[in-house]
C-alpha cells in the first residue's frame, strides 16, 4: 500500500458560476422567439408544428455533431444557409441556424470544466 493521498476539491456551491443556467434561460426564450417568429411574423409562415419539430431536430443533430472538429459546424450552418436559399425560405432557415449555434454554445459551457 501507498501513502499517497488523493486529493479532493471541495467546491462551494455558492462560487461556482452560473453561466450554464443563464446559457439555458436564453436558449429557451431564443426557441421560443423562434418559434412564434417563424409562425406568425415572417412572410413565409411555417406551421408551428413543422417549427417545434425542426427547431428540435437542430438541437438533436447540435448535440450528435458537438464533439466533432469545429469546420464540421461550419459546413453545417453553410449548408442550412444554402438549402434555405435552395427552397425559398432563408428567413426561417437563418433563425433556425442560430438555434443550432446556440445548441453548441451552450453544449461547450455545460460541458467544459472548471479550471479552480
Amino acid at each position: 500500500m501507498s501513502n499517497e493521498k488523493t486529493k479532493i476539491k471541495k467546491v462551494n456551491p455558492s462560487s461556482a458560476v452560473k453561466l450554464p443556467w443563464i446559457l439555458l434561460f436564453v436558449f429557451i426564450a431564443y426557441l421560443l422567439f423562434a418559434i412564434l417568429l417563424s409562425a406568425f411574423g415572417l412572410p413565409e409562415t411555417v406551421a408551428v408544428t413543422a417549427t417545434v419539430i425542426i427547431a428540435l431536430l437542430e438541437a438533436g443533430m447540435a448535440a450528435l455533431l458537438f464533439p466533432t472538429p469545429i469546420f464540421v459546424h461550419g459546413l453545417v450552418v453553410l449548408l442550412e444557409i444554402a438549402l434555405g436559399l435552395i427552397f425559398g425560405r432563408l428567413l426561417f432557415m437563418l433563425i433556425m441556424t442560430g438555434v443550432y449555434v446556440l445548441s453548441i454554445v451552450l453544449l461547450y459551457f455545460w460541458t467544459r470544466e472548471e479550471k479552480a
